[in-house]
């Protein structure tokens, strides 16, 4: 079924499910999130706005099958979409309390607290998402992210040199390494994990 939210008679839009929560929006805005009731998770989330449309959509990459972590995620994942950064943490930090294994919430507690400037703590945030599922690509290049705006550039290198390591039949790895050589003047590395990508088939560009 689906979570909804609903307009009440003073022009407010709240967000009431689960019963803990209550996120206050615009008039116009209708907000929904896309539940997979029958395995007990949201393997994806949608903000609708009537006039813009899609505002946020994802895809997750290690759902969990705790049905609260999937609702407290859900919960985080609206306030995150409408900007309520510290609200958002605390539903990923409920979440992954809940299931320590989930990537997916990691990555965004890590998000959420990056919006706040809050950079040590996205830091592990991210470094726990990365390390419950090392495929995990989001994590990893949140962090290269994170890394390469602090300045940080041997660990923003080791954050895609993990991706690539541990999903080597990933392109983003190779083609966010190669980017970022080339914008560093390291041309001959560029070169180099060029070749590496092709040796895997993958097309850098």
């Amino acid at each position: 079924g689906f979570l909804r939210l609903v307009q009440t008679e003073n022009g407010k839009t709240i967000f009431l499910e689960p019963t803990e929560s209550v996120i206050s929006l615009d008039k116009k805005q209708v907000v929904y999130l896309l539940f997979n009731a029958k395995n007990h998770y949201y393997y994806n989330a949608k903000c609708y706005d009537e006039k813009n449309g899609i505002k946020y959509y994802t895809t997750l990459f290690c759902p969990s099958k705790d049905t609260l972590a999937a609702q407290y995620f859900g919960t985080g994942a609206l306030a995150l979409s409408m900007k309520k950064y510290e609200l958002a943490t605390k539903w990923f930090e409920r979440a992954v309390k809940r299931d320590t294994a989930f990537c997916d919430a990691w990555n965004s507690l890590g998000i959420a607290h990056q919006h706040l400037n809050n950079f040590k703590k996205a830091y592990w945030s991210y470094i726990h998402g990365a390390m419950t599922n090392k495929t995990n690509e989001e994590s990893w290049i949140n962090l290269y992210y994170l890394m390469k705006m602090s300045g940080d550039t041997i660990n923003a290198i080791k954050s895609l040199e993990h991706l690539i390591e541990n999903a080597p039949t990933n392109p983003n790895g190779y083609s966010e390494l190669w980017k970022y050589y080339k914008e560093i003047g390291e041309s001959e590395k560029a070169i180099e994990i060029k070749k590496r990508a092709e040796l895997k088939g993958i097309k850098v560009e």
